[in-house]
């Protein structure tokens, strides 16, 4: 994470609560608002800032995890429009000078051409109190003190994990996230009647860290899992062309377009903190056994480029008839060097030789998209969908002789060959939806899908999927719109892993399924002062494999309120409920002997079954507590309370208790409780100037063994040890005041 010091106190967001309370936008510019005249220019906007002061517990990652809350001085939004004949400027922004501003600057002449300038800000925080013993955070080597390597490995089986655990629990905080910031310049110039040119370019910056968590070994029994911060320092830039044409319902578009991604660090070399001296193979046994190399190595985001070119078009047939279509083609290069296979200076091999020095890759996707849409029957309106995405892998075969392991040992018996992954994509459908009567509409569709594989898990797979709805409007108060949806997939030429078990295992997204889903909307408006609005919907899943996911079911429901019994009281109030259940199968593997034989026996089989349940309450109301019309100044208050409460249960089972090699476990609840109160009072001394005060109370509460800073994970039969960078997303309780002044103009 870049620490910008000239603007330490900038924003990422804030939540809805402190949002409404705090920073919320104007309203819209009332029509009579007092506007400026000079000469022939007309200056009209609106300004809105203030302070705000923030108590209580913030130090959380979770309280930071997408904002930054300053305080002090605010500037929420900032907007100028400048207007004179024939031509006209525009301002606009939003939490000015914060972490998560926003602004745009337009000009242009009605008719002829329209120039945008856009910047945007936004960061990510991941963990704003990480502890790493690592050196040189945010760069693309990543260092630890040899002489602390040395003496970890120099250890006995005595010392050894209390010199790895003062290692990791006495390095220095890091802030882990990354802010990005882009820019964009968006231009429309109108050459003739029908003629229209646009070109728009955007260029993007990520700066800053993510955690990525990486295995010192071959395999996770025994070996160490580390989690590093990793750089991230990349470009983007984009680029879009388009000529268009319209006249009388028709139209088309030429255009092209340009994507080109760079990152600034091609690798990341980092320290293994157990050795300071390479070796081949895995040294030491049990809770000691690590990786015999020094170093790690690992390629980041490869520098790439895309590029498509497209046409678009709509036309007017006969017969109440419509067709709007795009084609397009298009190229995703990519030609970063390879990384070699090992850092590890005891690894040597002629086979590690690398066969070129990049891929060279190009994959070529091609798109054609129809509709057709026909009102040629009273009352009926027919549509007929078509979609064709061909992905197609042109990049070069390449045999690499020998591979690491690890960066442990070496293989040089086993070539290993790339795989041209490529598909190609069908969706074609028909809809209708027929008028039975005034307050009656009948909906009703089938779509296909077909997906063909190449050189990838499976063949083929093929979906069906129909769905009927009903519009139903009962005189003026009731509305209701149920629905229905049927799809069953099945999937061809499945190929399983060099795993025996993996015969009968299926990826989530190539097992066959067969779903089935409800929704239901009702909207009850009995008068205009009260509204009420019900949604639900349920829904399974049933899978064909043996193994993998099984089953799956989902249900919600919400209702909202919403009353004006008189017309200086708004109260308005929301549930909302989700369940999502899942069923996952698996097998132990029961195989032994040097070397190593897999066994997969259905005596050894295991379950496990996760629910996740979510609630959210909010209630609020607002008042017109005082008014004056003769002086236009009134007094208005606004309240609102959330709730949210959500759990995961996960419950591990084996199959067959006769089993002695499955032992299971229930996992801990994973719990979170959010409570949020926010109020804010204004005073309009005029209709356009206005001055107020508000309040915020955020409080977070989670239960989440997840999120706990372990060495030793599962239980001491297991030796894998777990070093995260020590950060938690732990409770806070936060409390923000504020005061603001609005104008408009």
């Amino acid at each position: 994470m870049m620490p910008r010091v000239a603007w330490n106190t900038r924003i990422i967001g804030l939540l809805a609560a402190a949002a409404l309370t705090l920073a919320s936008p104007a309203d819209a510019q009332p029509a009579d608002a007092q506007a400026f005249k000079i000469g022939n220019y007309t200056l009209s906007g609106e300004i809105e800032g203030g302070a705000r002061q923030i108590y209580g517990e913030r130090r959380s990652g979770r309280y930071n995890e997408f904002r930054d809350i300053p305080q002090g001085l605010f500037l929420t939004d900032v907007k100028l429009d400048i207007d004179r004949p024939g031509f006209y400027y525009e301002l606009r922004a939003l939490d000015l000078l914060e972490n998560d501003q926003s602004l745009r600057f337009s000009l242009g002449s009605p008719g002829l051409y329209r120039l945008d300038l856009e910047w945007h800000e936004l960061q990510h925080i991941f963990k704003n109190q990480a502890i790493t013993p690592y050196s040189g955070v945010g760069g693309n080597a990543l260092t630890i003190d040899p002489a602390t390597r040395a003496l970890i490995q120099g250890s006995g089986a005595a010392n050894w994990v209390a010199n790895v655990n003062s290692l990791f629990r006495g390095g220095h905080r890091e802030v882990v996230g990354f802010d990005r910031d882009w820019g964009e310049v968006k231009f429309k110039h109108q050459l003739g009647p029908d003629w229209n040119v646009r070109a728009n370019y955007k260029n993007e910056r990520w700066d800053g860290t993510k955690p990525e968590s990486f295995l010192f070994g071959s395999s996770p029994g025994g070996r160490p899992v580390i989690e590093i911060p990793v750089p991230i320092d990349w470009r983007h830039d984009q680029v879009r062309l388009a000529l268009e044409w319209a006249r009388a319902g028709n139209s088309l578009e030429l255009a092209y377009e340009a994507s080109l991604f760079e990152n600034r660090h091609s690798s990341l070399v980092f320290d293994n903190p157990f050795r300071s001296t390479d070796a081949a193979g895995t040294v030491g046994a049990g809770a000691n056994a690590v990786s015999g190399s020094t170093r790690a190595r690992v390629a980041l985001e490869p520098d790439n480029q895309a590029h498509y070119i497209s046409i678009s078009g709509a036309v007017n047939l006969p017969a109440q008839t419509r067709l709007m279509g795009t084609a397009s083609y298009g190229w995703f290069l990519q030609d970063d060097d390879f990384v070699p296979h090992t850092i590890n200076t005891a690894l040597t091999s002629p086979t590690l030789a690398l066969p070129r020095r990049s891929l060279d890759g190009e994959i070529n996707p091609t798109l054609i998209n129809l509709v057709l849409t026909n009102r040629a029957i009273h009352n009926l309106t027919l549509t007929g969908r078509y979609r064709y995405y061909d992905l197609e892998n042109n990049s070069k075969r390449i045999t690499f002789p020998g591979h690491t392991v690890g960066d442990t040992s070496q293989v040089t018996n086993e070539a290993e060959e790339t795989r041209l992954l490529g598909y190609t994509r069908q969706n074609a459908g028909l809809s209708a939806s027929y008028r039975l009567s005034r307050d009656l509409k009948l909906h009703g569709g089938y779509e296909w899908r077909k997906t063909d594989y190449n050189e990838f898990h499976a063949e083929e797979n093929q979906e069906d999927r129909v769905k009927v709805a009903l519009d139903w409007k009962a005189n003026n108060w009731l509305m209701i719109r149920p629905s229905y949806i049927y799809s069953d997939r099945s999937v061809s030429g499945y190929i399983a892993q060099n795993i025996p078990q993996q015969a009968e295992r299926r990826l989530f997204n190539l097992a066959e399924r067969e779903r089935h889903e409800g929704k239901l909307m009702a909207r009850i408006t009995p008068s205009e002062k009260i509204s009420i609005t019900i949604e639900g919907g349920v829904g399974t899943e049933d899978y064909g494999a043996k193994y993998g996911v099984d089953e799956g079911h989902f249900w919600n429901a919400a209702v909202e309120l919403v009353v004006t019994p008189v017309n200086w009281v708004n109260f308005f109030a929301a549930y909302t409920h989700e369940q999502v259940y899942g069923k996952i199968r698996s097998v132990q593997n029961s195989g032994s002997g040097t070397p190593f034989v897999d066994r997969f026996l259905d005596i050894d089989a295991w379950t496990m079954k996760f629910t996740d349940d979510y609630d959210v309450v909010r209630v609020g109301v607002e008042f017109l507590l005082w008014e004056d019309k003769t002086k236009e100044r009134k007094l208005t208050s606004r309240t609102e309370l959330t709730y949210a409460y959500s759990v995961g249960e996960t419950r591990n089972s084996k199959d067959d208790p006769a089993s002695t090699v499955v032992v299971t476990e229930n996992w801990p609840d994973i719990k979170s409780r959010l409570w949020m109160i926010s109020t804010r009072l204004d005073y309009h001394l005029t209709k356009n100037f206005s001055v107020g005060a508000g309040y915020a109370y955020e409080r977070f509460e989670m239960v989440d063994f997840t999120q706990r800073w372990v060495d030793v994970v599962v239980d001491p039969g297991i030796s894998t040890r777990l070093y995260t960078l020590g950060d938690r997303f732990d409770n806070y309780e936060a409390h923000t005041v504020a005061a603001f002044v609005r104008w408009r103009f």
